[in-house]
C-alpha cells in the first residue's frame, strides 16, 4: 500500500470577459460556475490553458481547495506546466508572493524544471517573507524531509503549524503525517486521524488517501476494508497512489472478491501516471502468468519513461530488471 502525503500564485486579467463565461462580474459570480468553466476550458481547447490558469489562481487565493488541486493537476501534464512557468517567472522577478510559491514547488517536485531542492528553499522562503500561507507548508515539508536545508522535525511542525494558523487548509495533510510517523511529536493515530480529516472534509484529495490507509491498517480507527476501498476511491481519479492502492485491494482480495483483471486495471491507470510501484506490480504479475504478455511491453514502456524524466525509483527498477535478465527472456 501506498501513502500520499500543493500550489498558489498571483492572477491576472482573464484572457476572456467574464460576459463569455456567462457570468456579469468575476467578483460576484459563483465560485464553483467558475471551477467548472475553467475545467471546461481545458478539455474543450488545450490553448485556454493560461484563461484556465488564470481562474484557478483567482480561486485559489481565495481559499477554493478544489481550484488548488485543480492547478497541482496541471502542473503534472507537460502542457499545462509549461504556462505556468512561464507565467511564474515573470511574476516572481516582480517580488509576487504567490508566484514565487509556484516556482518553489516546481523546484521541490520537479515539474518543468530539473529538481533543485535550494532553489525551492530560496523561493518558499521569499514568499514566506510576504506572509504567504502556502509558502510555509513549503518550508514545513523542506525541514520534514532534509530537502536542502538540515532536516529539522521540530521546525518542520512549526512552519505547519503557522501555515494552519493562516487556514492553509492542505497543511492540516502534512501535520497529521508528523503525528501517524511520531516525528518530533509522540506518535498518535488518533491526533493523525483528526488532521487527516479537517483537510479531507475540505476537499484535500490527499487526506482522503490518508484516511483509507488509516482505515486499511486499523491504525486510530476500527480496522474497515469497505471504507479504505471508498475513500481511494473517491480520489483515484485525481491520485495514481490512489489507483495503486484499490489494484492492491482487489489482488489481494482485502475486503473485496479476489480479481486479477481488475487489479490490473488500476495498476494500468496508475503506471501511466509514472507510480512505479504500479508498474513493477504490473512485470510481477506478468512473471506469474496472471497478466498478458503486451502487459511487460506496457510496464517496460512506462518505466523507461519515467526514468527518462529522471525518476530514480523507475531507473533502479529498469537496473534490477537488467540483473535478472534471464527470468524475463522467457516471457
Amino acid at each position: 500500500m501506498e501513502s500520499a502525503t500543493l500550489i498558489f500564485f498571483k492572477p491576472y486579467t482573464l484572457a476572456i470577459s467574464t460576459e463569455q463565461a456567462g457570468f456579469r462580474d468575476a467578483d460576484v459570480a459563483k465560485s464553483q460556475d467558475i471551477e467548472r468553466l475553467a475545467t471546461a476550458l481545458i478539455h474543450e481547447n488545450e490553448n485556454e490553458y493560461h484563461a484556465a490558469a488564470e481562474i484557478y489562481v483567482s480561486l485559489i487565493e481565495k481559499g477554493s481547495v478544489k481550484a488548488h488541486n485543480q492547478l497541482l493537476s496541471m502542473l503534472r501534464e507537460p502542457r499545462g506546466v509549461q504556462h505556468l512557468l512561464y507565467y511564474c517567472i515573470e511574476e516572481a522577478k516582480g517580488g509576487s508572493p504567490a508566484a514565487l510559491w509556484v516556482l518553489g514547488t516546481m523546484y521541490l517536485y520537479g515539474y518543468g524544471v530539473g529538481k533543485n531542492f535550494l532553489m525551492a528553499h530560496e523561493n518558499f522562503e521569499k514568499s514566506a517573507e510576504q506572509g504567504f500561507a502556502a509558502a510555509y507548508c513549503g518550508l514545513g515539508k523542506l525541514h520534514y524531509h532534509g530537502y536542502g536545508v538540515e532536516q529539522n522535525y521540530a521546525l518542520a511542525r512549526e512552519w505547519l503549524e503557522k501555515a494552519v494558523e493562516q487556514k492553509f487548509v492542505p497543511a492540516w495533510c502534512n501535520l497529521g503525517m508528523l503525528y501517524y510517523k511520531g516525528h518530533g511529536v509522540t506518535k498518535n493515530y488518533v491526533t493523525a486521524f483528526n488532521c487527516f480529516e479537517k483537510a479531507a472534509e475540505q476537499g484535500v484529495s490527499e487526506a482522503w488517501c490518508e484516511l483509507a490507509m488509516l482505515y486499511y491498517k486499523g491504525h486510530g480507527v476500527a480496522q474497515n476494508y469497505s471504507i479504505a476501498r471508498e475513500y481511494f476511491e473517491k480520489v483515484e481519479k485525481e491520485l495514481p497512489q490512489a489507483q495503486y492502492n484499490l489494484g492492491f485491494i482487489y489482488e489481494c482480495g482485502r475486503g473485496v472478491k479476489l480479481d486479477d483483471s481488475k487489479a490490473l486495471e488500476y495498476y494500468r491507470k496508475a503506471a501511466v501516471r509514472k507510480n512505479v510501484l504500479a508498474q513493477d506490480k504490473i512485470l510481477k504479475m506478468c512473471l506469474d502468468g496472471r497478466a498478458l504478455k503486451i502487459d511487460v511491453v506496457f510496464a517496460f514502456r512506462q518505466l523507461a519513461k519515467a526514468a527518462k524524466e529522471g525518476h530514480v525509483e523507475a531507473r533502479n527498477k529498469i537496473l534490477e530488471i537488467r540483473l535478472n535478465e534471464p527470468a524475463w527472456q522467457n516471457q
